[in-house]
């Protein structure tokens, strides 16, 4: 099995190869997937295992159809390649291919790599440095994909263009920690036959929009939510807690 490594090898060929080779120097094998649509203007010599041609056939259309799609219909062409990645990500997982995922990106590297992310289950190891996901005027657009997924993020704080020490740090830290997760993977233990007794949720609204989240374990692991005692009466909502 392999560690992806994603990113657009028309933009930051050096910190993916920093990265990709930092995995290796570990013993891991790696799959390198281009994410580029043409806004680049490195001309890249590390050849991706995927390529953004790839991507592209995949959502329906090719590379330049991406590239003709960025004047007018920017928004279009990063979700196709977010889904095409998403479907990649997710099919190479269950062929058993792939146990762990690093991308490194701007604003439209962020916005592809994390929306496939988010298709992979709960404690498998995902590691994305962006420049851009602690920026205030991203929050409310990237925040719903950190609410329900377990994606680590390293802010970059130095944009990821080109090879500085700064970046050469961050890529070596990259390299270490998407290796660290996957060395000491532990699959969740979600209960069932003769197993863990499995964990319910509930949840309600409070006052003022605050939210109380109350989690118990199910005695005898019964299929039924358990009774929680709660200091108010409103009523609650059980929620599947899904990994």
């Amino acid at each position: 099995m392999a560690i992806a490594v994603i990113g657009m090898t028309d933009e930051r060929e050096p910190a993916l190869r920093l990265i990709k080779e930092g995995i290796e120097r570990r013993g891991h094998e790696t799959v390198l997937i281009d994410i580029s649509i043409g806004t680049g203007a490195v001309a890249s010599s590390l050849e991706p295992d995927i390529t953004c041609e790839d991507l592209a056939k995949r959502g329906g259309t090719t590379a330049q159809g991406i590239r003709d799609m960025l004047a007018k219909e920017r928004d279009r062409a990063t979700e196709i390649m977010s889904r095409s990645l998403g479907q990649t990500l997710v099919q190479l997982k269950e062929e058993g291919r792939l146990k762990g995922v690093i991308a490194v990106g701007g604003m439209t590297g962020t916005t592809i790599t994390l929306p496939a992310m988010k298709q992979l289950p709960f404690g498998f190891p995902k590691l994305l440095i962006s420049s851009v996901a602690a920026m205030p005027a991203y929050a409310k657009r990237l925040a719903e994909f950190f609410g329900v997924r377990d994606i680590t993020v390293m802010h970059s704080v130095v944009d990821t263009v080109g090879l500085n020490p700064l970046v050469h740090r961050l890529m070596i830290n990259g390299a270490g920690a998407i290796c660290g997760m996957v060395e000491e993977e532990v699959q969740p233990d979600l209960g069932g036959p003769g197993g863990p007794e499995p964990f319910r949720g509930v949840y309600r609204s409070g006052s003022r929009g605050v939210q109380r989240v109350y989690i118990g374990w199910e005695p005898g692991g019964r299929s039924r939510p358990p009774r929680c005692r709660v200091p108010h009466r409103e009523a609650l909502h059980p929620v599947a807690l899904r990994v």
